[in-house]
């Protein structure tokens, strides 16, 4: 799979191929082989080359914002364009159960406990490496607990918001 990525306006390709008991990651031209191990939702350890490196990330409806050595990079899903990247978080299956995508403070909580909410609608924002972040519902439904309130900080995949999903054409 081949991705395209802006790092400080200049255009970057990678492409990954699994084999065997590993990945190889080639980033414009150079190979990389790569053992990924998942630390928790959002935190990846990951050993290039012999190195070993921690990485942070969170999906968003658009593509991927990737933390790595004090800097943000963002990465769009293969035939996005990026230029309409809106920056929201769609942070939970469908079971309504939201998390948070990234450590930070919580700095708006738009709904309250019983407010009916649609997909993609704006639950919250989280401000991280001094960006503010929507998180959003990926269901319809009712919000049944806010776990955490405007001011709190969050750490990677604590749970922020319980939604009672809403049944199929309700």
């Amino acid at each position: 799979m081949e991705h395209e990525y802006l790092i400080d306006g200049q255009s970057n390709r990678v492409a990954i191929e699994k084999k065997a008991n590993e990945v190889v990651a080639k980033i414009d031209g150079r190979e990389y082989r790569v053992d990924i191990e998942r630390c928790a939702e959002g935190l990846l350890s990951i050993l290039v080359d012999g190195r070993s490196l921690l990485l942070h990330y969170a999906r968003t409806l658009d593509g991927v914002h990737v933390g790595f050595r004090g800097k943000n990079y963002y990465l769009a899903y293969p035939g996005h364009d990026d230029s309409e990247a809106d920056g929201t978080f769609d942070t939970a299956g469908s079971d309504g159960r939201i998390t948070t995508p990234m450590p930070g403070k919580i700095v708006a909580v738009n709904v309250s406990e019983g407010d009916a909410v649609e997909a993609k609608q704006a639950l919250l924002v989280v401000e991280s490496m001094k960006m503010q972040n929507d998180v959003v519902s990926p269901v319809h439904g009712t919000v049944t607990k806010i776990h955490h309130a405007e001011g709190e900080n969050v750490e990677f995949g604590d749970l922020l918001v319980e939604i009672e999903v809403a049944a199929e054409g309700e």
